[in-house]
């Protein structure tokens, strides 16, 4: 799979941001579908709260992360849809770079996605 996200300013609003990624992927039929998630993040002094969003429009929430993680850098949190657990965990690598990673289990779910964010120069 491969991908592009963007992260965007929010008119009026200075501690959000609009973050979009478009993805490509191989079917096993061997077609390449594509496809596109929206989020808004928003910050607060030691929070970082993603929502779903519409066409730029805040929906509900998804997940909260903090700096409850084990270390300087690193937030992290868990967030429970219907019966699949989800815990998430952002770690900034340096200016230029951050990882994040969610561990998804329940009744029919068991895997690891993580990213790695790169600016791009």
């Amino acid at each position: 799979m491969t991908g592009e996200a963007h992260l965007s300013p929010i008119q009026d609003e200075p501690s959000a941001l609009l973050y979009r990624e478009t993805l490509k992927f191989p079917a096993p039929n061997g077609e390449l579908l594509s496809g596109f998630r929206e989020y808004i993040y928003r910050f607060d002094d030691s929070q970082l709260a993603l929502y779903f969003s519409n066409s730029g429009k805040q929906s509900g929430l998804f997940m909260k992360l903090d700096s409850s993680g084990p270390s300087e850098g690193e937030l992290s949190g868990s967030h429970l849809c219907k019966a699949d657990l989800y815990k998430g965990e952002l770690s900034v690598i340096d200016q230029n770079q951050f990882r994040i990673r969610y561990t998804v289990t329940g009744p029919k779910k068991n895997h690891v996605l993580e990213t790695l964010y790169s600016r791009v120069r």
